[in-house]
C-alpha cells in the first residue's frame, strides 16, 4: 500500500523514478537522487549526490559537504603554506563560499522532497 502511494504521487507530480524490489530510487535533477526503502515497519529515505562537488564518487549529502569544505581549507592551507598572495587565499573561501552554497541548495531540496513524502503517506 505504502509503495503504490508513493507510485502514484511520484507520476501525479512528474517525478523521475525507478523502482527495484522494495525500493525507489527518484532523480532530483543536478546529480541528486534519493533512494526510498520501503519495509514492514517503516520507510527509510537516504539521499545521494554524484556531481562536480564530490568528484566522481557517490556521496551521502552531509558528508559530501564536510568532505568539500575539508578539501578547500586543505588547499587554503597549502597555499598559505607555499606563501602565496592573499589574492589566492581570498579566491578559494569564495569558492568554498560557493561549494557551501550549492551544499546548501542541495540539502534544501532534498528535505523539502521528503517532507513530501512523508504527507504524502500520512494521507
Amino acid at each position: 500500500m505504502t509503495l503504490e502511494k508513493l507510485i502514484n504521487n511520484l507520476e501525479k507530480f512528474n517525478y523521475s523514478y525507478s523502482v527495484i524490489n522494495k525500493a525507489i530510487i527518484v532523480d532530483l535533477g543536478f546529480f541528486q537522487t534519493v533512494k526510498i526503502e520501503i519495509t514492514a515497519d517503516k520507510v527509510i529515505f537516504k539521499d545521494n549526490l554524484k556531481s562536480r562537488l564530490t568528484g566522481m564518487f557517490n556521496m551521502n549529502l552531509k558528508f559530501a559537504m564536510f568532505y568539500s569544505t575539508v578539501t578547500i581549507l586543505a588547499a587554503a592551507l597549502f597555499h598559505s603554506y607555499l606563501g602565496l598572495d592573499s589574492r589566492a587565499i581570498i579566491m578559494v573561501v569564495a569558492i568554498c563560499s560557493v561549494i557551501l552554497l550549492w551544499s546548501n541548495y542541495y540539502i534544501s531540496k532534498s528535505h523539502a522532497f521528503i517532507n513530501s513524502c512523508m504527507n504524502w503517506l500520512k494521507d
